[in-house]
């Protein structure tokens, strides 16, 4: 599992986890824990929603070059970022967030 918020830190850290699921054949999850208030964009938009925190995951994977050969799990999370993936640790699945 690997948590991103659109940062160049967070897109290393992505990079390295896709590389290693790769090279491990291991399952990748990648979490974007955003509420209304903490967006993973430049600009805040009113009415951001699940739709554009999947956007902003699915950009996140194209700009690391992709995850061909990897299986990975999107998930987007109206949470704060801590607890998001505290409880996807816990509790893995495509659903853990609400």
């Amino acid at each position: 599992m690997v948590g991103i918020d659109g940062s160049p830190g967070a897109d290393r850290a992505l990079a390295w986890a896709v590389a290693e699921a790769r090279q491990w054949g291991a399952h990748l999850e990648v979490v974007l824990a955003w509420s209304y208030l903490d967006q993973p964009s430049k600009e805040f938009k009113p009415d951001y929603g699940e739709a554009d925190a999947r956007a902003a995951l699915e950009g996140a994977i194209e700009r690391v070059g992709g995850a061909d050969g990897v299986d990975v799990t999107l998930t987007c999370c109206n949470d704060l970022p801590a607890r998001a993936l505290l409880d996807g640790a816990a509790n893995p699945s495509p659903d853990t967030c609400m």
